[in-house]
């Protein structure tokens, strides 16, 4: 075999391998976006069992009130305490989006994006909050699995922040109509008890 035979077999080789190598990318790709998915159904239906199904046993999340979860067992407790019959929450809804493709680095991967959530409680308050979520992933066998998660808000900018920051400046007029109207009121007081 000559030396130009042999390159052509080689470029052969790597063109086939490059070609493989990119079908598996693009399925793995469509199978870690198909979990998100099936992430933002289960948790629209309140399906907290489903849920577990997309983690694997040893699966760890800080959730978005700042709990530390871990393992499938305290997993499905957590979903089952705030999502599943959770009497305070009337209806919630959640929109969870990809901000890119998930970061494949063989049989791990990292994605990450936001979620439109959307809380209405029986108490009638309502909050729509944008939480940011990162997810590591473990491919076993065939599957891909949520191994982390990790969600979190803007500190600074949300809506029981703002709602902290309303009550506040209610209670500091309240405060304000109380003192002034008991200040004029002691006024009178002193000047019907003493006229000079």
């Amino acid at each position: 075999m000559n030396i130009a035979s042999a390159a052509t077999l080689l470029a052969m080789c790597c063109a086939t391998s490059l070609a493989a190598t990119s079908a598996d990318e693009t399925a793995d790709q469509a199978s870690i976006a198909a979990i998100i998915r099936d992430l933002e159904y289960a948790t629209n239906a309140r399906d907290s069992q489903r849920i577990c199904e997309l983690a694997t046993e040893d699966v760890v999340m800080v959730s978005k009130n700042g709990d530390i979860v871990a393992g499938k067992r305290e997993l499905a407790s957590y979903l089952d305490r705030m999502i599943g019959a959770a009497p305070a929450l009337k209806k919630m809804h959640t929109r969870v989006q990809m901000e890119s493709p998930a970061i494949l680095m063989g049989n791990t991967a990292v994605a990450y994006g936001l979620s439109e959530d959307e809380y209405v409680f029986t108490s009638g308050l309502q909050l729509a909050i944008t939480t940011r979520w990162s997810a590591s992933l473990i491919k076993q066998g065939a599957k891909w699995r949520i191994a982390r998660v990790h969600f979190s808000f803007d500190l600074f900018d949300n809506p029981l922040l703002s709602g902290a920051r309303y009550a506040a400046r209610v209670g500091a007029g309240i405060a304000f109509l109380l003192g002034t109207l008991g200040t004029v009121l002691w006024l009178r007081y002193r000047k019907r008890r003493n006229p000079h």
